[in-house]
């Protein structure tokens, strides 16, 4: 195993990560304060959907590559890339897949 492969994604560190990046700003997110200005999609009940913006089917792996690069899997979505690292697409995920 290597010294520097990426930790599993942890969802309480996710969920201050959904802080950290103001995902608020745009998403309904339970558990997470904000603003009412929800330009996107609610994220409650994402671990129940079949599909991760109506494109990858949703696993964990594909949320990471979502939330890492969302151009890259659909070049007309609204999702900015916000340039989280590694480990935090990891935790989002992780926290993400924890909301009823």
């Amino acid at each position: 195993v290597r010294a520097d492969r990426t930790k599993a994604g942890d969802p309480e560190r996710g969920r201050l990560v959904m802080r950290q990046y103001a995902c608020i700003a745009c998403h309904m997110i339970p558990g997470v304060v904000g603003p009412e200005t929800h330009v996107g999609p609610s994220l409650a009940g994402l671990p129940h959907r079949a599909y991760i913006a109506g494109v990858l089917t949703n696993t964990e792996d594909n949320l990471v590559r979502w939330l890492r690069n969302p151009i890259a899997v659909d070049p007309d979505t609204a999702m900015p890339d916000l340039g989280l690292s590694p480990q935090h697409a990891r935790d989002a995920a992780a926290y993400l897949q924890t909301l009823d």
